[in-house]
């Protein structure tokens, strides 16, 4: 089957990574809350502060709007697999949370009925005319359950600056032509002052723009099975070969090391 990043609107996002080489990723940004669960070889995360090694078996939940430097290293006798699992924002605003997860926290090991219903709500998502809305958002509240029974919960990150406002704002539709203005008014503020605040912050909206798409690059080079080119195209580069430089120069590797048959 190929594998493809599945959303289903109003209940959630989930993917499969699989890699047959050690990669080494720099500064990956996870934008959302999200459940990683490793099934073959070994997760580390690292941030500024803290480091999470997650092996197989094993899971960590990741607050969103935190980065890390990521290495995924296979098994010995075989690759690295893992899921991953990302709720729509509705049903984690919906969810009463008393013990918010600051980072990052590992969930070590993943009890048999945590992982069962984990798997349910993955397949929720995946095969949406098997199982009703509903239902689906029913399965996605039930691995909340399993996290907080393990000391933790989900809130929505709260963007601060205006560079995560703005991010959080395009991240949804980094395909479409964004303005300045637009920008600005979505933010209730005057276009000067947008790019006025951004400059305080050493950042301006053709940066964000760049890294939003690389960042989505990344998703489909991990999750999916289209070409090196489709996934340039989709990102808005005419060019594979200047898409791969600009990619290496943001995650350390180029995107061929993603792909054992690259195309």
């Amino acid at each position: 089957m190929e594998r493809a990043v599945s959303v289903r609107p109003g209940v959630g996002v989930t993917a499969c990574v699989r890699q047959q080489a050690e990669l080494a990723i720099c500064r990956v940004l996870i934008e959302r809350p999200t459940i990683i669960s490793v099934r073959r070889g070994t997760k580390r995360l690292r941030s500024a502060t803290q480091e999470y090694v997650i092996e197989a078996g094993a899971a960590i939940a990741i607050a969103g709007g935190h980065s890390f430097d990521v290495t995924n290293r296979p098994a010995a006798n075989g690759d690295y697999e893992a899921f991953w699992l990302v709720w729509d924002p509705n049903i984690l605003l919906a969810h009463r949370c008393e013990h918010p997860i600051q980072q990052a926290m590992l969930i070590r090991p993943m009890e048999t009925g945590f992982r069962e219903a984990y798997d349910r709500a993955r397949e929720a998502i995946l095969q949406p005319e098997r199982c009703p809305r509903e239902i689906a958002i029913h399965q996605l509240k039930e691995v909340l359950v399993w996290l907080q029974m393990y000391g933790g919960c989900f809130e929505l990150p709260r963007p601060s600056s205006v560079g995560a406002q703005v991010r959080a704002l395009l991240s949804s539709t980094p395909h479409q032509t964004w303005t300045a203005p637009e920008i600005a008014k979505h933010l209730a503020m005057s276009e000067a002052t947008l790019r006025r605040r951004l400059q305080a912050e050493k950042l301006s909206l053709t940066k964000i723009l760049l890294d939003l798409r690389l960042s989505h690059a990344l998703v489909l080079l991990q999750a999916t099975d289209k070409s090196i080119t489709q996934i340039a195209n989709e990102v808005g580069y005419e060019s594979p070969s200047r898409f791969a430089g600009r990619f290496r120069e943001r995650f350390g590797q180029p995107p061929t090391a993603f792909r054992t048959n690259p195309r």
